[in-house]
């Protein structure tokens, strides 16, 4: 018979191994499901394993039970970015959804149905679940459920194409290709002035027509807010335009003057909220000259490049993809904002037509006309030297050289000087002020010009002296602050 302790160590290793099994059979081996091969045919999880240490009888035939699934997404960004407005939803079907949850998550190194209690959901009463994510994500997806032999649990995926992200994708690269223009616009501060106008002069009326409800004053909010969200303002509508035609028969009015009177109406609300948005325009935007205040226009600038950046940044379920096309949209939006890119254009076209000898003389005219705006009197006078010089080293350049030499003369636009003085701001504005004064002295001492004078005295007419620096910017900022 053998010794009492070798009893021990024999019971010891039957239970440690006992205990081994039960953990290697607590843990169900977690199906895969690959986005790449996109399944058309869902997939039918197997039965659950016990959740080793899930509680009360954990490891045991009536503890919690617990299945895992590995959602691969596509393998490479690079080599298939045309899911770029796709999403891929995860659906997850429960024929008994009592008692069952589900962790959704990315760390694959927890063991399963182990993630943090925030991260579990419980499944609702319909026992269908859905989450979109990038169809380049990789998810883990556990369920954890009590035991329940007729129970059974289908996992599908589906990308689909979100036709919204284009929309936000081309909207925000036009917002941004646009801001500077439409902040210095006078046109786009009224019409949104306007039109923000019409419609808070609605909702005015709204607000206050709520009060003749049968519900009273005091719950005249709550209903507002209520009737914005499911449809209430239509059942208001209908029982204003009741109320104003009994309003109306009784005061003697035929029923043929009801239409027009309402349009009228309607036209006046137009009008009144229109008037609203321009006195707002007037009052909080616009300098004393009429044009748009720096400050303002500073900030619906920057306002407008934030939203265009949300948008461009909300295209895309893919993090990376939607960073890396708002860094592209950045980074067009800094080149096209560089001062003489078309002096670069031009030369680098000049150097491209030396090495080939084709009609591209006119590329450089072709984009000063396309950049008017942005085009000085040199390179205007280099376009018609462009369109009046023959070609180099041709026959009719050598036989006109010395002639056009003798006669005409040439300003040179691409030569540097590198002895030519570089100004500030204020020296800049110093040598104009002074310039501008030599001049109106010579003016002012010639005859013509004093004969002109006295023909013309009650033409000319004197302005206020203009604001200093230190003014204008205070009188922006207190309209900027007032405009909050």
């Amino acid at each position: 018979m053998p010794p009492l302790h070798r009893r021990l160590v024999l019971c010891f290793l039957i239970l440690a191994a006992a205990a081994a099994a039960t953990t290697a059979a607590s843990i169900s081996t977690p199906a895969e499901l690959a986005v790449a091969s996109h399944p058309l045919s869902p997939l039918r999880l197997p039965p659950a394993a016990p959740f080793a240490g899930g509680g009360e009888g954990g490891g045991g035939g009536g503890g919690p039970f617990c299945t895992r699934v590995h959602i691969r997404g596509r393998p490479s960004r690079l080599r298939d970015p045309s899911r770029f407005f796709h999403a891929l939803r995860v659906r997850a079907n429960a024929t008994r959804p009592s008692g069952l949850e589900l962790c959704f998550h990315r760390n694959a190194t927890v063991g399963p149905c182990k993630c943090a209690a925030s991260q579990c959901h419980k499944m609702a009463k319909s026992g269908l679940w859905v989450q979109a994510i990038s169809p380049y994500d990789t998810r883990v997806l556990d369920f954890r459920m009590p035991s329940d032999p007729s129970r059974s649990i289908i996992v599908s995926t589906e990308e689909e194409f979100l036709l919204h992200r284009v929309v936000f994708l081309l909207l925000g690269m036009v917002l941004m290709a646009v801001a500077h223009t439409l902040s210095e616009s006078v046109v786009f501060y009224y019409g949104g002035a306007m039109t923000i106008g019409i419609f808070l002069v609605i909702l005015i009326i709204l607000f206050q027509g709520m009060k003749l409800l049968p519900t009273g004053r005091k719950s005249s909010l709550a209903i507002f807010v209520y009737s914005s969200l499911v449809g209430m303002t239509t059942y208001f509508l209908h029982y204003l335009s009741g109320l104003l035609r009994s309003v109306l028969v009784e005061i003697g009015i035929a029923e043929d003057m009801h239409n027009p009177l309402g349009v009228f109406l309607l036209v006046s609300v137009i009008l009144a909220g229109a008037w609203f948005g321009y006195w707002g325009v007037r009052k909080l935007v616009l300098t004393e000259e009429g044009s748009v205040d720096a400050g303002v226009a500073y900030f619906v600038e920057w306002a407008i490049l934030i939203i265009s950046a949300v948008m461009i940044l909300q295209s895309s379920l893919d993090y990376l993809f939607a960073f890396s096309a708002l860094l592209f949209c950045t980074a067009i939006k800094a080149v096209s904002r560089i001062e003489g890119k078309s002096r670069v254009l031009r030369c680098l076209s000049r150097a491209f037509s030396n090495i080939v000898p084709t009609g591209y003389e006119g590329f450089g005219e072709e984009y000063s006309s396309m950049n008017g705006s942005h085009q000085d009197g040199f390179s205007k006078l280099h376009g018609e030297y462009m369109r009046s010089t023959p070609k180099r080293n041709s026959l009719r350049s050598r036989k006109t050289l010395s002639q056009d030499l003798a006669t005409d003369s040439y300003y040179s636009t691409f030569h540097t000087n590198p002895e030519r003085k570089k100004f500030s701001e204020e020296e800049y504005a110093a040598f104009t002020r002074e310039e501008t004064h030599k001049a109106m002295k010579q003016l002012v001492s010639s005859p013509d010009f004093n004969r002109w004078a006295l023909a013309n005295v009650d033409r000319i007419s004197v302005t206020p002296p203009q604001r200093t620096p230190q003014n204008s910017m205070s009188q922006q900022r207190k309209r900027l602050f007032g405009l909050f």
